[in-house]
């Protein structure tokens, strides 16, 4: 499945808030271009995570410096603003279980090579054969519970 967004909120008005965020986590890849809603950015904020990083302090007295210390403190990968300003280019991408990457947006019109292949003609495709409909058990209230076609409202 392959879906476009300009920000998740437009999955949440198609399907509903439990629904959209079902077709979220069974995207497999994800790749995101610059943020403009904050609401997105936060959402791939939070997904990238956080790396450690030091907070330092000094406190001083009369003048002089009395104390040093600095703590180890979660720090995000990347900011919500940070997202936010990132290059028309810039890309944030998910896949499966790897760690997220970062990229650049290959742009076909920008590679003679690319334009080139993409003028290649797709190979004929033959019509498929028909297929035979597909008898589903009925529901049945003292069966094993399941009903078909399953209906996602059953489980949210």
């Amino acid at each position: 499945m392959w879906i476009a967004l300009q920000d998740l909120s437009q999955l949440d008005g198609v399907y509903g808030v439990h629904k959209a965020r079902t077709v979220r986590n069974n995207l497999g890849a994800k790749v995101f271009f610059r943020p403009e809603d904050y609401a997105t950015a936060k959402s791939i904020s939070e997904t990238l995570g956080f790396t450690s990083g030091y907070s330092h302090s000094q406190t001083t007295r009369e003048g002089e410096v009395a104390s040093e210390g600095r703590s180890e403190q979660a720090v995000a990968v990347l900011t919500v603003r940070e997202l936010m300003e990132l290059n028309d280019r810039d890309i944030i991408f998910f896949y499966k279980n790897l760690k997220p990457g970062r990229g650049i947006r290959l742009e076909y019109w920008g590679s003679p090579l690319l334009e080139k292949r993409r003028a290649i003609p797709p190979p004929p495709v033959r019509q498929l054969p028909p297929v035979p409909d597909i008898v589903f058990p009925s529901a049945s209230p003292k069966g094993n519970g399941f009903r078909f076609p399953i209906d996602p409202d059953d489980y949210n």
